[in-house]
């Protein structure tokens, strides 16, 4: 709001308050500064203006009157907040009505610009901390910087992540290659085992006693086979199902017809699966006899086969000779399992040794991210100061009236303990837990802030009311106790 806007408004709001109050005799303006841009305690606004608009009314009265009595004017000037409102009250005293306005007038005045002064002073303050927080980030990110830039040169690691993960990479690779040759050996061996087993069995078995042995025990397997398929105890038993079949089929139909019982078509279906499974029995000997014999020939023809084109030492002739070549490759084997883990072992050492100078250059990296994250968290902040002193809305009077008297205090409350000023204060305005403590200067050096205690006297009991009020200013507890007359708020030592 314009300067000449604010007087317009503040002279209209004393031409009303004039009229309302014509006949009154009036020893105390005030007026009502309202604090636009506060959001928190008005305990700061406060003390500005006891600190510098006090000062500054004085003499701006003393001008007019040199006569005054500084210290008794002093102590009859009342400056209150109200910070349901988000306005400071100030209360001067007068020997009129006229004179009361036109001093809280001139109060308001002279309070609202030592306002302004101490909110752009108070900026600039803030402005030029970041500026130089700014540039102190700057010089510390260049040093890291260059810092960085010597300890990778030092150590031949420019990328140090892109070089480890190749390192890494190699390692796993030759890992890799190490197990397949392993597996590649294991076979080997079993291969060289079996040649060996092989080349036994062949010189042993593949002879001509071996293959007249075989014909002997083919020909026996065909006789069973033909015993099994002609002889009496399969047609036997394929009779006995046909018959129990037909048995069971003329029981079912009498069974329908109420003929028979059921427990005798219970047992004629117990004797034909007796019957089926006997049955089944003997095909499967005979398949079975079937198996074994065309077993037996095919090892028969085999082995004539065998003899016939190489002979029994012939063929192991030809195993040992795979059975080389299989034991050649294991030896190449061995060799490369030899290099790769020799290999594997160089790269793993080579990995220790620079992996905690990998580390130590990401973490510095990680360092300068995050000054540099924190620069541009600045420069944030810089650019919002800069716009705040350019649009920020100065305190406004809204309201200056006269009266006759200054209000009576609503009662009193007693302060003990660990505060900077203990005592009674008397209640002019909604005071809160909060609000008493910041009266009374606040905490001291050794004060248990999370245990603070309100005591409240009724005509029954004591009530006693704990107040954490580290919580209540971190958001952690719900809002602060309102205080009532007669409460006596203690505040305890913390013993360390």
């Amino acid at each position: 709001m314009r300067k000449g806007t604010l007087i317009s408004a503040v002279l209209l709001v004393l031409f009303v308050g004039t009229v309302a109050r014509a006949d009154a005799s009036a020893t105390y303006g005030r007026a009502h500064i309202w604090i636009p841009e506060k959001k928190a305690s008005l305990l700061g606004e406060k003390f500005t203006c006891e600190k510098a608009a006090k000062p500054r009314y004085i003499a701006w009265l003393k001008k007019k009157n040199p006569d005054i009595d500084e210290k008794e004017l002093l102590e009859k000037i009342v400056i209150e907040v109200d910070e349901e409102k988000g306005t400071i009250m100030l209360t001067v005293p007068a020997e009129d009505e006229k004179t009361a306005l036109a001093n809280a007038e001139e109060m308001a005045t002279i309070a609202v610009n030592s306002l302004l002064e101490s909110a752009q002073s108070g900026r600039r303050f803030a402005l030029k901390a970041i500026e130089q927080e700014r540039h102190e980030t700057m010089a510390q990110i260049r040093a890291s910087e260059s810092e960085l830039a010597a300890e990778r040169r030092g150590s031949g690691m420019y990328d140090p992540k892109k070089e480890m993960d190749w390192l890494v990479s190699r390692l796993n690779s030759y890992k890799e290659q190490l197990i397949q040759a392993e597996l590649k050996n294991a076979e080997l061996e079993v291969k060289i085992e079996l040649f060996s087993k092989k080349a036994a069995q062949v010189k042993d078995t593949v002879s001509a006693e071996g293959i007249a042995a075989l014909e002997k025990t083919a020909q026996q397997l065909a006789t069973q086979l033909s015993e099994a398929k002609q002889g009496s105890k399969l047609a036997r038993y394929q009779i006995i199902l046909m018959q129990k079949e037909d048995e069971l089929k003329r029981l079912v139909q009498l069974r329908k017809q109420k003929a028979v019982s059921e427990a005798e078509l219970k047992s004629a279906e117990a004797e034909y699966e007796l019957a089926r499974n006997d049955y089944e029995s003997a095909k499967l000997s005979a398949v079975r006899l079937r198996e074994r014999l065309d077993k037996v020939r095919d090892d028969l023809a085999k082995a004539k086969e065998s003899l016939a084109e190489t002979g029994g030492l012939a063929l192991a002739t030809i195993i040992a000779e795979k059975t080389l070549e299989c034991e050649s490759e294991l030896a190449g084997t061995k060799v490369k399992r030899r290099y790769l883990s020799v290999k594997s072992d160089e790269l793993e050492k080579e990995i220790a040794e620079r992996g905690s100078t990998a580390a130590e250059l990401q973490r510095r990296k990680a360092e300068i991210d995050g000054l540099k994250k924190r620069l541009a968290g600045l420069y944030d902040s810089e650019t919002a100061a800069r716009a705040q002193m350019r649009r920020g809305t100065p305190p406004q009077v809204v309201k200056v009236e006269s009266l006759e008297r200054l209000p009576e205090p609503t009662g009193a409350y007693s302060i003990i303990g660990e505060v900077r000023s203990p005592g009674s204060y008397d209640i002019l305005t909604r005071t809160t837990v909060l609000k008493a403590l910041a009266t009374a200067g606040g905490f001291t050096d050794i004060a248990h802030d999370d245990r603070v205690v309100v005591l409240r006297y009724t005509k029954d009991r004591t009530e006693r009311h704990n107040i954490d009020v580290n919580a209540i200013l971190k958001g952690k507890a719900a809002d602060d106790l309102l205080i009532k007359p007669g409460d006596i708020i203690w505040v305890p030592k913390r013993f360390f």
